[in-house]
C-alpha cells in the first residue's frame, strides 16, 4: 500500500487502490453498466483477476449474495470480452487458506461471550412478548 503522509496527514491512493472504489461501489449498488466500465478501468490500471474477483466476493458481507453473484457473472463476461480483443489480463495468485486463530487452536470460540442458546433466542424472540 502506497500511503504517503505529509505534515497535514493527506493520504494518496496508487491507481490499483484507486480502481478498488468503483469496482466495489458499483458492484453493491447492482449498476452493471457503471461495473462494466469500472472492472475494464481496473483491469487497465494492473488489478489481476483474481484480486477483482476477491473484491466482489468480498461485496457478498454488504449487499448480499445475488449483487455479489451478478457482479462476478459481469467479470467473467468482462474478462472473456477482454481475451477475445486480445487483452492478457493478469490472472492473479488465488487467495491462501484462513488462519486459524490462537483460540481455535485451542478448542476456545472466536466468541467467546456467545452461547449457542442465546442465539437461538435472539434470533427467534418476538418483540413486545
Amino acid at each position: 500500500m502506497n500511503i504517503k503522509y505529509s505534515r497535514f496527514s493527506v493520504t494518496e491512493l496508487d491507481a490499483h487502490q484507486q480502481a478498488i472504489i468503483p469496482i466495489s461501489a458499483f458492484a453493491a449498488a447492482g449498476n452493471m453498466s457503471a461495473l462494466d466500465q469500472a472492472l475494464n478501468q481496473g483491469l487497465d490500471a494492473g488489478l489481476s483477476v483474481a484480486e477483482v474477483r476477491e473484491i466482489l466476493v468480498q461485496v457478498y458481507a454488504y449487499a448480499g449474495f445475488p449483487r455479489s453473484l451478478n457482479a462476478l457473472s459481469e467479470l467473467m463476461r468482462v474478462a472473456q470480452a477482454r481475451r477475445q480483443r486480445g487483452i492478457q489480463d493478469e490472472a492473479g495468485r488465488e487467495p491462501g487458506r484462513p488462519i486459524r486463530s490462537a483460540r481455535r487452536r485451542h478448542g476456545q470460540s472466536d466468541q467467546a461471550g456467545w452461547r449457542p442458546g442465546l442465539r437461538a433466542f435472539v434470533r427467534f424472540r418476538t418483540p413486545g412478548k
